[in-house]
């Protein structure tokens, strides 16, 4: 892991490097902002940064706002002196993940610096696992476009048939070209609205899709009948239809298939 230190101070400046490099970090270092914005904007794998407050050329708060506009990501911890307590709590209201005060204490830097290279990781590593989510979306939706219209073009090759399917509320769903030879109907317009339409029921208790009632959608079950359809045109036709349930993977019945 990778910190950047940034402070006027050659002393401060080199302790820190020392100490962080003895503790297993890389430390790249900077005597003012603007050099430590420069190295940044290098593209140095940089994780965290470590920048005094008061410096000459471009402060504390300068660094923390152009780092946050090079990656928004950054961690920044602010060192402050004595009398630049204000400037502190005004870079926290800035997006710094810490402040520390100098003299620092070596333990407290090392603790504040590892729970932000540890928040560091774990964003890049949400970042990683929603990009990946999203090409595993991607490429998902693509699949089944694929299958969906692959699926079309089988049913509507059958011409000789009539495919229709529906929900439990009788909401047609498929409508092949068969079927829009036989009733009509354009594909576009049947969509949506209810077998009724193309099926008048026959029974009163045929409360279910293609006149047939909901008791009898059962899983496993295909229901063959003679029955009479009604065509865009108002004509009555006599057809053999069969209809069967359509399940899902839990085996509960979600509509029903009529060809």
């Amino acid at each position: 892991p990778t910190i950047l230190v940034i402070d006027d101070e050659e002393n401060v400046r080199t302790l820190l490097k020392q100490a962080l490099e003895f503790g297993g970090y890389k430390v790249l270092a900077a005597e003012d902002g603007k050099q430590g914005i420069d190295l940044f904007k290098e593209g140095n794998d940089i994780h965290v940064i470590l920048t005094d407050v008061m410096m000459p050329v471009m402060d504390g708060l300068q660094v923390l706002e152009e780092a946050h506009k090079i990656d928004p990501d950054i961690e920044v911890i602010v060192l402050t002196g004595l009398g630049t307590q204000e400037s502190a709590i005004e870079a926290l209201k800035k997006g710094a993940y810490d402040y520390l005060q100098k003299p620092m204490n070596m333990e407290e830097l090392f603790l504040t610096v590892r729970k932000a290279m540890e928040r560091h990781r774990l964003t890049r590593e949400n970042q990683t696992y929603q990009k990946n989510l999203e090409l595993i979306v991607e490429k998902r939706t693509a699949e089944l476009t694929e299958t969906k219209n692959f699926l079309q073009s089988v049913l509507d090759s059958s011409w000789d048939y009539a495919i229709i399917a529906s929900n439990m509320r009788g909401n047609i769903s498929l409508f092949n070209q068969g079927a829009v030879r036989l009733f009509g109907y354009s594909q576009d317009d049947i969509r949506g609205e209810l077998t009724s339409t193309l099926f008048p029921p026959s029974d009163k208790d045929a409360d279910g899709p293609f006149g047939v009632s909901k008791q009898q959608l059962t899983p496993g079950q295909v229901h063959h009948r003679e029955g009479i359809v009604k065509s865009n045109e108002g004509l009555l036709i006599v057809v053999s239809m069969s209809v069967a349930t359509l399940t899902d993977k839990a085996g509960k019945v979600i509509g029903a298939l009529c060809i």
